[in-house]
């Protein structure tokens, strides 16, 4: 039995969508993606969507935008070391901000909020710092791993600036605010194996029109599509970064089942949580998560490993948990510090099918296959 850790799972109104967008020419952006872009923000409960080719160009339009807005302030920004490498390409590739990373919470994987609060204090207690205080400004970036939402609750630093990454919790929760809408301005993902599985495709959400309306210039090559009289007038330096009708049309089905999507996804979570603890260490159960995987912390690399090795003979696809940042050959730069609770779950952590369109004997199969191993 092949069990994926994601489907795109075509139905038939897909393929009717598609092939209606296909006839109609919408190979580029157009009102199916306008259609989206109004969807999403109201499902998110943000003012402004913005469709981009995936999550990552939302990441780095974000950061490219925040930069030309205040080109003289030198931001640092406060985020975790366990993420995929894009989160920390976008601003890394702007050359604009300073990167500080804090170690994770095991209930949430994402950044512990007190240690965040003991480097902001350090940081304001730095004369250089506190000299300039005007001109360097902290920003504190989320990753919502896995679909886990970030304790923001204790963070004790009001007012920053807060830019989400959101590409893997479509859906999630925060104190009954959807993940997306809970700072200035995040980017979420549409990859086959994310919530709503569409394709290549992203998306910014922000209540700022003018940073929303940047955001459009930037990923047309900063060219404003829908002034036709200047269409090769370029305002801002930019990208070719647009999303596209056909992905859009399938984003839109998707959103209009999304709340049975998570919920399947929650369900799951439930019966693998009830079977596998606490025999194993396994990620929190969270009503809030909208579970982009079940997560399983190994009690080694080693076991982690077989584990891996073992799921895989058995046609059961599953991934490790991300290597650290400054693991990463391209980020080997030391960083100076030791994540020891980042570590232990990059080391030891993989994550296994936890989809909507899993059936409950492939889920049964899943479990029996992690026991049996």
């Amino acid at each position: 039995m092949k069990v994926k850790l994601g489907e795109m799972n075509i139905s038939k109104e897909i393929e009717q969508a598609v092939l209606a967008t296909l006839l109609k020419g919408g190979t580029t952006e157009g009102p199916e993606t306008e259609y989206f872009e109004k969807n999403l923000s109201e499902y998110i409960g943000m003012k402004n969507c913005v469709a981009t080719s995936s999550g990552t160009s939302a990441l780095w339009l974000i950061f490219d935008v925040l930069k030309d807005q205040a080109p003289h302030v030198n931001r640092k920004l406060i985020t975790s070391p366990l993420t995929y490498a894009a989160t920390i390409n976008a601003p890394h590739l702007t050359r604009n901000y300073g990167i500080e990373l804090v170690d994770i919470e095991m209930d949430t994987f994402g950044m512990d909020m007190e240690q965040a609060n003991l480097l902001l204090d350090d940081l304001k207690q730095d004369r250089f710092y506190y000299e300039h205080f005007e001109q360097y400004e902290p920003i504190i970036y989320p990753v919502h791993l896995l679909g886990y939402p970030v304790n923001l609750s204790k963070l004790d630093h009001h007012g920053l600036l807060l830019i989400e990454d959101a590409c893997e919790a479509v859906g999630s929760t925060y104190r009954g605010k959807m993940c997306g809408s809970l700072g200035y301005a995040s980017a979420v993902s549409f990859y086959p194996s994310h919530t709503l599985p569409v394709g290549e495709m992203g998306a910014i959400l922000t209540n700022d029109e003018d940073f929303a309306f940047q955001c459009r210039l930037g990923k047309n090559n900063g060219r404003n599509q829908k002034d036709f009289k200047n269409s090769f007038v370029h305002k801002r330096i930019g990208l070719n970064m647009k999303s596209n009708d056909i992905m859009a049309s399938i984003a839109n089905i998707r959103l209009k089942t999304a709340r049975e999507m998570i919920q399947r996804r929650q369900e799951i979570a439930k019966i693998y949580y009830s079977e596998l603890y606490p025999k194993m260490e396994v990620g929190p159960l969270s009503k809030d998560c909208s579970y982009l995987g079940f997560p399983i912390i190994c009690a080694s690399r080693k076991e982690k490993f077989e584990l891996l090795e073992c799921l895989e003979r058995c046609e059961v696809e599953a991934r490790s948990m991300f290597p650290l940042i400054p693991d990463q050959p391209s980020y080997h730069n030391g960083w100076g510090q030791a994540f020891p609770v980042a570590q232990r779950v990059s080391d030891c952590g993989l994550y296994v099918p936890c989809h909507q369109y899993l059936s409950d004997e492939q889920v049964k199969y899943v479990i029996q296959v992690i026991k049996n191993c």
